[in-house]
């Protein structure tokens, strides 16, 4: 892999910011999350298909998201383990509430269905 990773997957404005807001709403309690697309990268080239991976600042929940992607795309079994304090209840009310809304699916800001 390249030191320097240059693409627009990567723009967190893009796919960390709003997708985030397509998922949970409008949020002000997380305002610069990671792209999901540069974890998911990360995530692939640290941990196998049956990896076990911990994001001990979970925040947004990027990482939890980013295993669930990863696994619906090549079949694997990556579980995740994800810690915060909960400071200002950013468990509570985005990271939870994300990673429930990924595996069960929701509607976007679009009103377009996505699948769980």
């Amino acid at each position: 892999m390249k030191t320097f990773w240059n693409s627009p997957k990567y723009n967190a404005a893009a796919h960390g910011t709003k997708l985030l807001e397509d998922i949970i709403g409008k949020n002000r309690m997380f305002e610069y999350p990671k792209s999901l697309y540069a974890v998911m990268d990360a995530v692939s080239i640290g941990a196998g298909k049956n990896s076990i991976v911990l994001d001990f600042f979970a925040g947004s929940g990027t990482t939890g998201h980013a295993v669930l992607e990863l696994n619906k795309e090549d079949g694997g079994n990556r579980k995740f383990i994800l810690c915060t304090n909960n400071e200002s209840d950013i468990c509570e009310n985005v990271c939870y509430p994300r990673i429930q809304k990924v595996i069960k699916g929701y509607t976007n800001t679009k009103k377009e269905k996505v699948e769980g």
